[in-house]
């Protein structure tokens, strides 16, 4: 029978004070942090170095809907403090927030810290600028009513968790509350934590083997129900001297009843070697059950309220705390039994004993799977989802055994006024978000939904088929019985997102265009390039590894921004999807070369020039000479030829080379010098050496000089000049008459314009 009018108080209760993530504790209704304390004096920088924990702060006029998003979760805020030797300083960081994954490590903050407060608090930081000591920080706490103070993380590091799972007691040290002169009694607190030990023994099986309480102390703090949860465990540390560093063990304070508007709160480890802080605002065996779940690293247990079938989904509104197949769904009081552990959390915290999970190959997989808390079978399928990356996971809750007083077994309807969702006994199909360690339970598209396939005992259409968010999955309920149900399951196609970025390339070279395609199920297929509506260039990804591959656009592109459309193909299992990227063509450097030839005194030299670059440069080049415009030539195919002026003068000549650039190219300009020489002299064609010639005949032997010479000839002794030579050809002859032997030499003698040449012959005469 439902209760509605008593469920909405409880619901409401548990979405404003039951707050937990997986890097946070839940905070009682008015105690979140956030609100600073308001000094009129100056601050003071004070480094804090200890354990970095934190808590999720949600505000309670939010609305009891919140929109999860994919990659993100429906987090909103989370609030931090740091422990140092058992008390607590809560801060907000001002900069950066530190990497979840981070909470539970040791921290580095520099706070800002009223000087006022910190002179009546602890004078001695004063002078040393770092809290040490427990006493000190708790004073500060104590004196800012446990507000937040501003801080700036300096180091951060992650936990140092055990990889390996053993099984073993864990220790609590309790400390019972003593407030406004209530105090709840011993034999329901020890009772409450006996149902608790039992069910995580069962649960993990048999991994926490108990929660063994190992020290009970008693603390009085009156107004706690409205205090920080950080204020709170502080002082029971102080009370109890609870080492937080310890693994597996766990501090548990338990006060009396809040009026019901705070249930507990916990902090979250990082699995079942950790332990952690916990608070129960009145006995309760299901509250304690939920809170220890965080400890152990869990989120909670959600509602998706519904969600869009569509390949581009990327969020869906979510009921937090309302999926009431879990321990880690909100409390509905003692009255109704604690669900057994989904197998998603069995999953996560690796104790799952053998054969109890199967995962369904990407192809699909039709299974019997047997109810969840039986002795054995297989009481869950799992694989990836593949449009949200998340875990799915598929089981069967019969609303029997372990779960026959389950709030949702027992009140199926209890929901349907609520959040107008059936609850009830059938297959189960859930996400496990990474970020949060949140389930989310997904529910049918009807009026009113269906949280679970086949749902029993109430009124209404039979559902046997659920579509995944996105599309990602399809679930079948082929036939059921009391204690299992046979199911297919089909994976569908993963969404898809190509990653890339905007490039830059030079006119004439090839713009490249690096493109990626992430996706849940590794991409297969082409990736291609539009411009302007044309394709331009098409490449087929890598088949293993990295997804990603380098797309070479046209050379041609003209200078200039283009938009370029990548679009992925897709493939059977993977959905097509497109991006725009912009590929910038600037104009292209050049290179000026220039050769000089026939630079001599009194000649006109030659310039060649070549303006070089990926492609051919067009337009005009300006000679200078001498520092003054000479000629302007039109370059063809990138090169172009000039005489220069006839050289006056021996030495250095400056030249200028400008390229005034084209719609492609940039401009540049080449400055140089060459230098004018004395024309070479040269005599060619005579033959040097000795040669040999025979009595009585004659030697001959044509040669040619370029400038005025003399034909000398010495048989012994000096030289003595036989003809002057003008420029051109000559021809040197000797009739051997005698058997002496004779040389001959051509010499060009060097002026102020030309260089000297000498060449010589020895005649050998033979009889």
């Amino acid at each position: 029978m439902a209760r509605p009018v008593e469920m909405r108080r409880l619901f409401v209760s548990v979405l404003v004070a039951c707050v937990v993530s997986t890097v946070g504790v839940a905070v009682p209704a008015g105690a979140a942090g956030g609100a600073h304390r308001e000094s009129d004096s100056a601050t003071t920088t004070v480094t804090v170095a200890g354990t970095l924990r934190a808590m999720v702060v949600h505000d309670e006029d939010r609305g009891e809907v919140s929109t999860h998003v994919l990659g993100e979760g429906a987090r909103t805020g989370v609030d931090y403090a740091v422990e140092v030797d058992g008390a607590l300083l809560p801060i907000t960081p001002v900069v950066d927030e530190p990497d979840p994954a981070q909470v539970g490590g040791e921290v580095t903050v520099d706070v800002d810290v009223p000087v006022d407060v910190l002179a009546d608090a602890a004078p001695a930081v004063e002078d040393t600028g770092e809290l040490t000591r427990a006493q000190d920080v708790s004073a500060l706490t104590k004196a800012t009513n446990a507000v937040p103070l501003d801080a700036v993380v300096v180091d951060a590091e992650r936990p140092v968790v055990s990889a390996s799972i053993t099984a073993a007691a864990h220790h609590v040290t309790l400390v019972t509350v003593r407030s406004d002169g209530k105090r709840p009694s011993d034999s329901l607190v020890r009772g409450t934590i006996s149902d608790a030990s039992r069910y995580w023994s069962t649960a993990t099986s048999g991994v926490v083997r108990e929660l063994r309480v190992t020290g009970s102390y008693s603390l009085t703090y009156n107004g706690y129900c409205s205090a920080s949860p950080w204020s709170l465990w502080d002082q029971a540390m102080s009370v109890s001297g609870f080492d937080g560093s310890l693994a597996r063990h766990h501090l548990v304070v338990v006060g009396p009843e809040c009026s019901g508007e705070t249930l507990g709160v916990g902090t979250i480890g990082a699995g079942l070697s950790t332990g952690g802080l916990l608070a129960i605002y009145g006995p309760s065996s299901e509250t304690l059950i939920h809170e220890m779940g965080h400890n152990f690293s869990l989120g909670h247990s959600n509602l998706a309220g519904e969600h869009s079938t569509s390949s581009g989904s990327t969020r869906f509104p979510s009921y937090e705390y309302l999926g009431f197949y879990s321990p880690m769904a909100g409390g509905v009081g003692d009255v109704y039994a604690t669900p057994a552990l989904d197998t998603a959390y069995q999953h996560l915290l690796k104790v799952a004993p053998a054969g109890r999970l199967t995962t369904v190959p990407s192809v699909g997989k039709t299974v019997t799977l047997t109810a969840v808390g039986s002795a054995s079978g297989v009481q869950g399928a799992t694989f990836v989802d593949p449009h949200s990356g998340y875990r799915a996971y598929v089981e069967y809750r019969s609303g029997l055994g372990v779960d026959r007083q389950a709030f949702y077994a027992v009140e199926p309807e209890g929901l349907t006024s609520y959040v107008n969702t059936v609850l009830g006994a059938g297959v189960r199909v859930s996400l496990l978000d990474p970020h949060s360690n949140d389930v989310i339970t997904f529910t049918s598209p009807t009026t009113p939904r269906y949280a679970a396939l086949l749902t029993k005992g109430v009124p209404g259409p039979v559902r046997n088929t659920l579509v995944g968010w996105g599309g990602g999955y399809t679930v079948q309920v082929n036939s059921h019985t009391e204690t299992t149900a046979n199911v297919t399951i089909t994976p569908g196609k993963s969404r898809s997102s190509i990653v890339s970025a905007n490039s830059k390339a030079h006119y004439g070279s090839t713009p490249k265009v690096s493109v990626g395609v992430d996706s849940i199920i590794p991409a297969t297929g082409t990736v291609e390039a539009y411009v302007g509506g044309k394709k331009v260039a098409s490449k087929a990804l890598p088949t293993s590894g990295v997804r990603r591959t380098t797309l070479n656009l046209p050379r041609t592109l003209a200078v200039g921004k283009h938009t370029v459309e990548l679009k992925y193909t897709g493939s059977s299992r993977v959905y097509a999807s497109t991006r725009k990227v912009t590929v910038t063509v600037s104009k292209a450097p050049v290179v000026v070369k220039t050769a000089v030839k026939n630079a001599h005194i009194k000649k006109k030299p030659t310039l060649a020039i070549r303006v070089a670059a990926n492609a051919v440069p067009t337009g005009k080049v300006q000679v200078n000479v001498g520092g003054k415009k000479y000629r302007t030539l039109t370059l063809t195919k990138g090169r172009a030829t000039v005489t220069l002026p006839r050289g006056t003068r021996i030495g250095k000549q400056k030249i200028a080379v400008i390229y005034k650039g084209d719609k492609n190219h940039t401009s540049s300009i080449l400055r140089r010098t060459y230098t004018v020489t004395k024309q070479p002299a040269a005599i060619s064609g005579l033959k040097g050496g000795t040669r040999t010639v025979t009595r009585g005949r004659v030697y001959k032997d044509t040669f040619t000089v370029t400038h005025t010479a003399s034909l000398q000839r010495r048989t012994t002794g000096s030289w003595s000049t036989v003809k002057t030579l003008k420029a051109g050809k000559h021809v040197l002859k000797h009739r051997a008459k005698t058997t002496k032997t004779v040389q001959y030499r051509v010499v060009i003698k060097s002026t102020s314009t030309r260089t000297a040449a000498k060449k010589t012959v020895t005649l050998r005469v033979k009889k």
